[in-house]
Formats: C-alpha cells, sequence, structure tokens
C-alpha cells in the first residue's frame, strides 16, 4: 500500500516509508531503468528466488535474505519455488541517499541476515508495514524511525563493510546512550566504558555514525522528545523537557528548534491537528 506523505512531513522526516506490503507470494517482477523513483528493501520468509541487479548479475534469494534496490536503476526477481513470501518497504526522504551510502548500501544486490538479527528486523518490518497500512495518528514519524533501526540493523550485516567492526566496539556505549539519555551522560563516562579515550570515542562515532557522541546524544533525546509531544499531549514543555534529558525548557526549546527546524509547540501542533 502506498500511503500519501504530505509536503511538511517530506520535509520533516529525512527518510520515510512511502509505501509497504506483505505479499504471501512473490511474483516475478521486471523494471527497467528509470522506473523506480524511490529505494526500496524486501526481506524473503520463505521460499526461493533470483534477483538480477542493473549489471545483469543474478544473486540467489533464500530465507532470511535482503533484496535492497536503489532508484532509478534497473532490476528483476523471480520465485524459484513457491510459495516466495516477501515483506517489502519503499522508501523515499531528502537524507536517505546520503545515510544509505554511509551506511554501506552502496549499490543493488542480496544480504543475508544473520541469526542474531532476523528476528528483530522481521519484527520491526511487520510493526511498519502494519502501522503504514492503517490510520495510526503519527504513523509516518513512527514508521520513520522503526526503518532507521531496520537500516543500521541490515547494514551490520552487509559483507565488507568497513564500519561493523567499529560500530560492535562502540555498541555497549550504544545501548547505554538509548537506556539513559534521560539521566547525566559525560562522554568521559561513555569511554571509560570501552576503555578508550574521550578523543578515541570521538574518532570512532564519526567514522560510524558521521557526528559527534554528543550528537548523538542530543538526537536520541530529540527523537524521545518528538514521541512525549505526541503521545502525552498534556504533558508541559518543562517535563517533556526532563524526561529527555534536557536541564531546562528554554534549553530544550532552542536545541529542538536548532535540530527539527520548529519549535516544540509547533511539532506538537502539526501532529495534533494537522497543518498549522
Amino acid at each position: 500500500m502506498f500511503k500519501p506523505v504530505s509536503a511538511k512531513e517530506e520535509r520533516l522526516l529525512p527518510v520515510y516509508v512511502y509505501g509497504s506490503e506483505s505479499l504471501e507470494h512473490q511474483a516475478q517482477i521486471s523494471r527497467g531503468k528509470g522506473f523506480m523513483l524511490h529505494s526500496q528493501i524486501s526481506v524473503c520468509y520463505s521460499g526461493e528466488g533470483v534477483f538480477t541487479d542493473h549489471n545483469n548479475v543474478s544473486h540467489k534469494v533464500q530465507s532470511g535474505d535482503i533484496m535492497y534496490f536503489t532508484s532509478a536503476t534497473s532490476n528483476s526477481y523471480k520465485p524459484t519455488s513457491v510459495p516466495w513470501k516477501t515483506d517489502y518497504i519503499v522508501m523515499g526522504g531528502y537524507a536517505l541517499i546520503e545515510l544509505m551510502r554511509f551506511l554501506g548500501y552502496s549499490k543493488s544486490g542480496v544480504i543475508h541476515l544473520t541469526e542474531n538479527i532476523k528476528e528483530k528486523v522481521y519484527q520491526n518490518f511487520k510493526t511498519i508495514i502494519e502501522l503504514n497500512n492503517s490510520n495510526t495518528e503519527n504513523a509516518h514519524s513512527i514508521c520513520s524511525r522503526l526503518l532507521y533501526t531496520v537500516l543500521f540493523d541490515i547494514a551490520s550485516c552487509i559483507e565488507g563493510n568497513p564500519n561493523n567492526d567499529k560500530a560492535n566496539l562502540i555498541k555497549p556505549c550504544i545501548d547505554y546512550i538509548k537506556s539513559n539519555y534521560m539521566h547525566d551522560i559525560s562522554i568521559s563516562a561513555l569511554a571509560e566504558m570501552i576503555k578508550v579515550t574521550p578523543t578515541y570515542l570521538g574518532i570512532i562515532f564519526k567514522k560510524v555514525y558521521n557526528i559527534t557522541p554528543q550528537k548523538f546524544l542530543t538526537n536520541i533525546r530529540i527523537e524521545n522528545s518528538k514521541q512525549l509531544l505526541v503521545s502525552n499531549k498534556n504533558m508541559s514543555l518543562s517535563d517533556v523537557a526532563i524526561n529527555s534529558g534536557f536541564n531546562s525548557e528554554s534549553y530544550f526549546c532552542n536545541t529542538f528548534k536548532k535540530y527539527i527546524g520548529i519549535t516544540p509547540t509547533e511539532y506538537r501542533s502539526i501532529n495534533t491537528f494537522g497543518e498549522i
């Protein structure tokens, strides 16, 4: 199903879900160059197929494999066993191309999911499809956050991805930030967790996420504040700030405006009453 994305959502969401569907049997598809306007990821749950990329190279697709399609390139895929059960997500967004390139999705192809990540990707795929095909309030924003997670998780399985070892090294820091963003967190404490210097921690974050540890922490806090603004409509901005890890309402509002482009009040209004 392809769900319309508003002009404001296109501007505010760096990546978003343009369309998604769960297929009990994936039929044969063939697309010429320039046919696809958006990028797409598909996950194979059962059965087998063959994916042929824009260089006319064929790749076997089995259960647990991801097919990734770049926009504006030719591709085709067909089942070799019946049924070939797949889900797909079509993606857009002003930051998508740069993000995908950074994560290692350099070209269309097939990615094999490792066992430790497979169920998480499956579940997030299902949640995205369910939300995207529903009338849930703020569905596009929720799908956007889940899509980020899916893209990062799949990227960890890309063979030869130079960022994977470094990403594994700072994983304890990432997990700690996600669980404790509402508290004071020092970069020195994060560095001590993995026995590196704060300077080297900054270098690793720059290599993996292309931002500093402090900006990564701020992004997590901003994302949480966005969720609170929409899901707790009567919560004061001061309480949103405190529960998101900001020391004051004024600092929260200034930071939110800097990162998102609008104030927290405007964001809440857009996602509660429609256009402002």
